[in-house]
């Protein structure tokens, strides 16, 4: 590889680098007693992106791929100015349906830094109580230190999780609905500093996969939108 182009490619590199880092996301799930739920997943991320997955219709064949398995499912995907808008709905009534989405991803073979991402699950069952954490930490899967600070500004991160009983013990930063729905929100340059950790414990009467089931879909779809991240730098390269 010839000089220039090798500073070519570092620096197409790092503009693909850049552009991943430039996201909001709100993530929210319905949990039901019965192990049903629905969900609902808006991430907003720089307009380029679709121009490297192939164009708006590049990211819909994409998520039309993830969704395959949820006849119910909805999408939209739509260009606002220089951001590209993604919004998907979803329903499921078991563990299984969740399970068939995660096979999907996995044979993208999503890479470690995106499990950063969409976050690393610990989920206990203790009697009839759920002990459930989830970890999520961009700034073990972003270069940080090649982005300039005006870059996270006015970006954030938002879990929501509306849960069938009050929890016994939460790390939400605010609730609603008598304790019912869970809020965790951070500014994404507060995350790249510190992990967000979305914790609770809680008494629900049935099965422990149940919840795991429910919050597996934010992964879920996490890994999905980062896996259309990690082809824009494949596609830089």
């Amino acid at each position: 590889m010839t000089p220039p182009r090798a500073i070519l490619s570092v620096l197409l590199a790092a503009c693909a680098l850049l552009l991943s880092s430039c996201i909001d996301g709100r993530e929210e799930v319905w949990l039901e007693a019965d192990g049903s739920g629905r969900a609902h997943f808006r991430y907003d991320i720089p307009a380029t992106a679709a121009k490297f997955q192939g164009g708006t219709e590049g990211v819909e064949d994409l998520l039309d791929s993830l969704l395959k398995d949820f006849p119910g499912s909805s999408r939209e995907v739509a260009i606002d100015g220089d951001r590209l808008k993604v919004e998907v709905k979803l329903a499921f009534a078991s563990v299984s349906e969740i399970s068939k989405m995660k096979s999907s991803i996995s044979r993208q073979r999503v890479p470690g830094s995106m499990e950063h991402l969409a976050g690393i699950f610990d989920v206990k069952r203790e009697g009839l109580s759920v002990d459930f954490t989830r970890t999520v930490s961009p700034g073990k899967a972003l270069p940080t230190a090649f982005i300039p600070a005006s870059e996270f500004r006015d970006r954030s991160l938002s879990y929501i999780l509306h849960l069938p009983v009050v929890p016994e013990a939460s790390t939400a930063t605010r609730t609603e609905n008598g304790g019912l729905t869970q809020i965790w929100e951070q500014p994404l340059s507060a995350a790249i500093r510190q992990p967000v950790v979305i914790h609770f414990k809680a008494k629900i009467p049935v099965p422990g996969w149940i919840i795991a089931a429910g919050v597996g879909a934010l992964s879920v779809m996490a890994g999905g939108i980062f896996l259309m991240v990690r082809r824009i730098r494949r596609r830089s390269e």
